[in-house]
């Protein structure tokens, strides 16, 4: 965990997002942070090392996860409804009772996520891989 990248986000998603705009080239490391019933709505956290990172019960509604790196994490209790988890790597993450609910998680990594109780409602799984070899597929 950087100390500096956490006191950044502690000032709020706003001053998070102007310097996410003007560090392009720093992958900001949030792992094992304890963020819990933070308000996340928004964020930028594209890339963001969150390994093992306490995010239960945080609101992250809209937030942009994109290829963050979120194995191991808590996540229970999390809202990530509409949230953007494209190519994000959640191996082991837990997710109970968490709302997903039209989160993008296209490719994702979802080995050995605990899902129980979450809702799922019209999430993208498309592509998401939840164990080695088994991949899910959109139908039409």
């Amino acid at each position: 965990m950087n100390h500096e990248h956490t006191e950044i986000l502690s000032r709020g998603v706003a001053d998070w997002n102007k310097w996410r705009a003007a560090n392009r080239d720093v992958t900001p490391d949030l792992s094992w942070a304890h963020l819990g019933r933070a308000d996340l709505k928004g964020a930028d956290l594209i890339k963001v090392n969150l390994i093992k990172v306490n995010l239960g019960g945080a609101d992250l509604r809209g937030a942009d996860l994109r290829e963050a790196d979120l194995s191991n994490a808590n996540l229970d209790m999390a809202d990530l409804s509409e949230a953007d988890l494209r190519w994000a790597d959640m191996r082991g993450a837990r997710l109970c009772w968490a709302d997903l609910s039209g989160a993008k998680l296209r490719n994702a990594n979802l080995s050995n996520v605990d899902l129980h109780g979450a809702d799922l409602g019209g999430a993208d799984f498309t592509g998401a891989v939840f164990a080695p070899g088994w991949t899910m597929v959109k139908s039409d």
